[in-house]
């Protein structure tokens, strides 16, 4: 493994694949432990292989290197479990407020009300932390 390591370093394109092909499943299994759902841990295990490939000069000890990079899997996997939980807790408080809104103007917003609710979740979030938490749109 050595080799292919050093073979890496280098640049060497061929060594790169092989070396993520033999990682690869083993990753994606640590991955999902965490992470509960297919396309999250395959999204993680890419992120780690990016990170190790890109860091790869700063690798002291090549004999070390399956237990760097699954350092780097762990450290990914609490970052994306973190951001998830943020999320999902701001998707609540947006439909928490939605909802209190609905409560106190129902005649007022009842059509804004079922207008929003009816977009994708990413776009409810962009028009209720602009027009009522009055963030900023960045293009």
């Amino acid at each position: 493994m050595d080799q292919y390591i050093q073979q890496a370093l280098a640049g060497d394109e061929k060594a790169i694949c092989h070396i993520t092909m033999m990682y690869k499943p083993r990753l994606l299994a640590k991955a999902y432990a965490y992470m509960k759902n297919k396309q999250d841990a395959e999204d993680i295990v890419q992120e780690t292989f990016i990170k190790a490939f890109g860091a790869l000069p700063q690798l002291k000890e090549p004999k070390y290197f399956a237990t760097w990079l699954y350092k780097i899997l762990i450290r990914e996997s609490f970052l994306a479990m973190k951001k998830k939980k943020r999320t999902e807790l701001l998707e609540l408080e947006i439909m928490e407020q939605l909802q209190l809104l609905d409560q106190e103007n129902s005649e007022d917003y009842s059509e804004l009300h079922n207008a929003i609710e009816s977009l994708k979740k990413d776009y409810q979030m962009a028009i209720v932390l602009h027009y009522f938490y009055d963030l900023a749109v960045f293009v």
